[in-house]
């Protein structure tokens, strides 16, 4: 649960831990009823009949959310600077990934991309650091080629890390941004700012500056060590303990040859260290876990090594919790497919 920002308290102190009586206008005390019914409700889900647990409350959240004054922009804005104020002196994990909000049987609808801060060390949930709502309209498939990286929807990723670098400025020791492989973009990693890590699973068998390809290019490395985790459960898989094996090194990975004028601008090569994580002897009739992690952290020993494949076990369950309250998976479809940005906000700095 998110305690209310420091100045929506009723006396102006903390951050909200004893608001107090609600002495404000009307929106105000609507919109905390509509935080208090959210919070209770749960992932139970959210439609305005449900939330409101009548007619009086339906309508009081109705209101609410058709007073012109309520703004996404307005919402996501208070909540970055709340979250700004808890990050100094930490290492900040922002975890950002696409849920769907509302879709229909073609994959068309409404999509929510989230960023997350948590505590590295405590692994607490500090706040959002920013959030993007998306609308796939369908029958742009054939034109993202043509598209600037920038006006593209995949954009996003570093949209949302260049947002994190928000929480650096606010006092964050450390800021690594984590992603899923969707976030596996080589301008994300060429532009990322200078104040943010990043640690992203690698979804490509990229070619790299010695004309090797990624995914091989473990087979023939050492072991470094081993680590015992847990796996979250995930579709197909039981929750379970797992032993892993780590590999780590660093790549360079080649500038992809999509031939456009934009990409013949970017470096000719990256590079990253490679963290390759394979489970060893699983359960009987089990898939192996296997990650291929991509970080602009530096890897120097198998601690390094197993602080990466952690915190790729953490931004799992944290954003399964997240899918279980937003909403059912986004098919991948529709992430394939054209979105439209309806609001974004970036964080500022308390």
């Amino acid at each position: 649960m998110l305690t209310p920002f420091g100045c929506d308290s009723a006396w102006g102190g903390g951050n909200g831990d004893d608001a107090g009586a609600l002495w404000r206008c009307s929106p105000g005390k609507r919109g905390a009823f509509f935080h208090a019914r959210l919070v209770a409700n749960g992932g139970k889900g959210v439609s305005v009949r449900r939330l409101g647990n009548g007619r009086a409350g339906e309508m009081r959240i109705t209101r609410f959310l058709h007073n012109p004054d309520v703004t996404v922009e307005e919402m996501v804005s208070t909540a970055s600077a709340r979250t700004c104020t808890l990050v100094r002196g930490r290492h900040v994990l922002a975890i950002q990934d696409t849920t769907t909000v509302r879709v229909d049987k073609e994959g068309c609808g409404l999509s929510l991309h989230p960023v997350i801060a948590v505590d590295a060390n405590e692994r607490t949930l500090l706040g959002l650091v920013d959030a993007y709502l998306l609308q796939r309209k369908g029958g742009e498939r054939g034109k993202r080629k043509k598209r600037d990286f920038e006006q593209k929807d995949s954009c996003r990723w570093l949209d949302g890390a260049r947002s994190a670098s928000a929480l650096a400025e606010a006092g964050a020791v450390c800021v690594t941004v984590i992603e899923d492989r969707e976030g596996d973009i080589y301008e994300s990693f060429v532009f990322k700012p200078d104040n943010v890590e990043k640690l992203v699973r690698a979804g490509q068998d990229r070619a790299l500056a010695d004309d090797s390809r990624l995914f091989a290019k473990t087979d023939s490395w050492a072991e470094a060590g081993q680590v015992t985790v847990d796996l979250p459960a995930a579709p197909g898989r039981k929750a379970r303990q797992a032993v892993l094996s780590l590999r780590y090194g660093a790549v360079k990975i080649r500038r992809p040859d999509r031939r456009r004028e934009a990409l013949a601008k970017l470096p000719d090569t990256v590079t990253l260290q490679l963290v390759d994580v394979r489970e060893i002897d699983p359960p009987k009739n089990e898939v192996p876990a296997h990650w291929r992690l991509l970080t602009t952290h530096t890897i120097n020993d198998i601690a390094d090594a197993r602080w990466s494949s952690g915190k790729t076990c953490r931004r799992q369950s944290h954003c399964r919790r997240h899918r279980h309250a937003a909403g059912r998976r986004t098919r991948r479809k529709s992430q394939t497919s054209s979105h439209r940005r309806l609001r974004s906000r970036r964080p500022a700095s308390p």
